[in-house]
C-alpha cells in the first residue's frame, strides 16, 4: 500500500470512531405517550419496544364520568440518551391549537435513580385546565434546559348545554 492509501485508511477509521455531533450536544430524550397498560417487570429494552409499538399522539379521554369531570390518563415514557444525573425534571404543557399558550402549572417529576436512562410517569390531565379537541405540546426540561418535545392531541367530548333557560318563580326566591 502506498502512503496515501495508509493516510486515507487511517483518517477513515478515525472518522468512524469519532463522536457524533448529537452526542456532544448533551442530554436529550425521546418522549412516548401510552394509554395501554404497560406490563410489569419489563427490561428497559422491552419497555422501549412496547412503547414504540403502542405509543400514541392522540389521547382519548376517560368515560364513565359526567363530561365535565373526565380526564386524559396516560403513561409518559422518557428515553434519555445518557443518564439524567439530576434528581428532578419538569414537564411543561402548551396549547398550540391557535397559538402557543402555557397550560400551567408545570409537572415536577422526582427521579429515584439519576443513573437511569428510562423513566415512566403517570399523567392525569384533568378538566378544566385541559380542554378536549386541542393540540398540545409537551416540553421536558432538566435544570431549566429543554431536552425533549412531543406534540399530541386531546380527543374528547365537549360539555353541551341545552340552551333552555327557566325563569320559574321557584328559582327567583
Amino acid at each position: 500500500m502506498t502512503v496515501l492509501a495508509l493516510v486515507l485508511a487511517g483518517s477513515a477509521s478515525l472518522l468512524a470512531h469519532a463522536p457524533r455531533a448529537e452526542a456532544g450536544q448533551g442530554l436529550s430524550a425521546r418522549v412516548y405517550l401510552v394509554q395501554k397498560r404497560i406490563p410489569r417487570d419489563l427490561s428497559a429494552r422491552a419497555l422501549l419496544q412496547f412503547v414504540r409499538k403502542h405509543g400514541t399522539s392522540r389521547l382519548r379521554e376517560t368515560t364513565g364520568e359526567p363530561v365535565a369531570e373526565r380526564s386524559w390518563r396516560a403513561k409518559l415514557v422518557l428515553a434519555f440518551n445518557q443518564p439524567v444525573a439530576s434528581r428532578e425534571l419538569n414537564v411543561l404543557f402548551y396549547d398550540v391549537t391557535d397559538k402557543r399558550r402555557f397550560v400551567g402549572p408545570a409537572l415536577t417529576v422526582f427521579i429515584h435513580d439519576p443513573s437511569d436512562r428510562t423513566l415512566v410517569q403517570t399523567l392525569d390531565l384533568t378538566r378544566p385546565r385541559f380542554a378536549p379537541n386541542r393540540k398540545m405540546e409537551l416540553v421536558v426540561t432538566v435544570r431549566h434546559r429543554e431536552v425533549a418535545k412531543h406534540r399530541f392531541e386531546l380527543i374528547g367530548e365537549r360539555v353541551r348545554h341545552s340552551g333552555k333557560v327557566d325563569f320559574s318563580d321557584d328559582d327567583a326566591r
